[in-house]
């Protein structure tokens, strides 16, 4: 199986970026997932339902990422071959340079 992570990063400022990870299962064959992705969005977009004209009007014509992840209903995504994966996931964040080697250990008979 492939997974597609969409990764949403939202700017903070000075403080840096808020990072949110949504994982998609991708379809076998599925050529471009990041097409598919994006053609899932236009297609909510597009569709002139009543949820996607409530998305529209809410976003105030900004339409974004974080509006995507709220409206578009998870059947635009599978339709397009991404299906979200929504079982509990654990993040675990560590610093590149973080040295992994044990330390020696100190001589015991000193």
């Amino acid at each position: 199986m492939r997974i597609l992570n969409l990764i949403i990063q939202l700017r903070r400022g000075s403080d840096g970026y808020d990072t949110t990870v949504v994982p998609y299962a991708v379809r076998d064959g599925l050529e471009n997932p990041e097409a598919a992705l994006r053609a899932a969005v236009q297609d909510f977009l597009t569709s002139d339902t009543e949820e996607a004209r409530q998305a529209l009007d809410y976003s105030y014509g900004d339409f974004n990422w974080g509006d995507a992840m709220s409206f578009v209903p998870k059947f635009y995504f599978i339709g397009q071959g991404l299906t979200p994966i929504e079982e509990d996931s654990i993040d675990v964040i560590v610093v590149h340079d973080e040295m992994l080697e044990k330390p020696i250990a100190e001589d015991k008979d000193d």
